[in-house]
């Protein structure tokens, strides 16, 4: 894992990627810092970071797009295969680069919550709380991003790939407002998020029997569902939508709150994804 680890982060700064996402990210920083802090007089460097977290949306899918896809693409993935080593820990040295390209920029940005110290009150424990918080909602999107990759061997579809399932996370808490409370209206968009789960099982397994199956088992629980109490699907669609949206976790840390619930969170999404890309990885090396 090691291994991977200091290949992935060598191969991040050997080329242009890995300073391209810095100065992307500090860029950001210092706009708003400017803007919010400087110029309207808030002393609030978490107002910072909320203000930015969409950028995260361009920043993630350029870190990630690359990680699994190109390895397809150029079939150096065998050679990852051949090493002594699992899946899980090929996984999680090339996560672990990315978050610590993430880091190291916001390490930087550390600096600025002292600085804005100087000239007025700061609450530092607001602070650098929103600022671990801004972190793990990257880490957990980078997960998001690599399981993208790994569903594909070119590097622009996976990149377009996670920028549309992060910008549709995103708006999800918004979206949420105007999804109909009917029934009938949750009912069907979760028979369509059903077909897309079986979508995905064929990307992974190249499986038709398996994808039909997962559809048919998702639909046909939920039309049963439906025909048993379909007042269970009232207002369910939204639930579920501001549930999921990941970006909507970071408002407790802005608000003076060190949320434990969002914490665990963003490292369960993480979790699950990276799951997901392993077994990826594990459906292609046995194929």
């Amino acid at each position: 894992m090691t291994a991977v680890f200091k290949r992935e982060l060598h191969g991040y700064y050997t080329g242009m990627t890995g300073y391209i996402a810095a100065a992307f990210l500090l860029v950001f920083i210092g706009l708003y810092s400017v803007t919010l802090n400087l110029t309207y007089g808030y002393p609030n460097f978490e107002y910072v970071l909320d203000s930015m977290n969409f950028v995260y949306m361009v920043l993630i899918p350029m870190l990630t797009m690359r990680l699994v896809a190109e390895e397809r693409k150029q079939r150096t993935d065998l050679l990852l295969y051949a090493l002594p080593l699992s899946s899980t820990e090929v996984v999680i040295g090339k996560y672990l680069a990315a978050c610590a390209v993430l880091a190291l920029p916001l390490l930087v940005s550390g600096c600025c919550p002292l600085l804005l110290g100087r000239f007025g009150e700061v609450n530092y424990a607001t602070a650098y709380a929103s600022l671990l918080a801004f972190f793990l909602l990257g880490c957990a999107l980078t997960a998001v991003g690599i399981f993208v990759s790994s569903l594909t061997e070119n590097q622009a579809v996976a990149g377009i790939g996670c920028f549309l399932v992060l910008l549709v996370d995103f708006y999800a808490s918004r979206l949420a407002g105007f999804v109909s409370s009917a029934s009938y209206a949750s009912f069907l968009v979760l028979m369509a998020a059903g077909l897309v789960i079986g979508l995905i099982v064929y990307l992974m397994t190249k499986n038709t029997v398996a994808a039909l199956a997962a559809a048919l088992v998702l639909d046909g629980g939920m039309l049963a569902c439906y025909l048993v109490n379909s007042a269970l699907f009232s207002g369910l669609m939204g639930n579920i939508l501001s549930a999921l949206c990941v970006f909507s976790r970071m408002t407790g840390f802005i608000d003076g709150v060190f949320d434990w619930g969002a914490i665990v969170y963003f490292l369960s999404v993480a979790a699950v994804f990276l799951f997901l890309t392993v077994q990826s990885l594990e459906k292609r090396r046995w194929s």
